[in-house]
């Protein structure tokens, strides 16, 4: 039963791995995607080695009933919690646009623009409709 436990952890563990390493590959193209990415996968994947050390340590010195279901619902909350703040971080690094997230957009000379922006050719910022502030 335990190594059926640590089995179905497996896959999920290699996938965060990976995931963790083609965002450092990835990080001088896209530094802030690459963080978001980085550190969400990276408390997730902490947070599952921590259950597994938990749920070995409960196993190895038998504590009472009580008390293994108190600290086995107090986790899962704790990593239910955790879990949602680095699948929030992940989808900011999947909606950013890796140079202006959670910026405003800027018009020439650095100002903030009041209109709809758009991006051009050479990845410079234009103002199609509005005006700068």
């Amino acid at each position: 039963m335990v190594l059926a436990y640590y089995a179905s952890l497996l896959p999920v563990c290699v996938a965060m791995i990976v995931g963790v390493l083609l965002a450092l590959v990835r990080w001088k193209i896209h530094p802030r995607i690459s963080l978001f990415t980085v550190i969400g996968l990276g408390v997730m994947l902490l947070g599952r080695l921590a259950w597994i050390v938990v749920y070995a340590l409960l196993l190895r010195y038998r504590f009472g009933m009580r008390f293994v279901t108190a600290v086995m619902t107090g986790t899962r909350v704790i990593d239910g919690l955790v879990a949602a703040g680095c699948w929030a971080l992940i989808l900011a690094a999947i909606f950013c646009d890796g140079q202006t997230a959670f910026a405003p957009r800027r018009g020439a000379g650095g100002a903030a623009c009041a209109g709809r922006t758009t991006r051009g050719p050479d990845g410079g910022v234009i103002l199609t409709r509005g005006r700068i502030q």
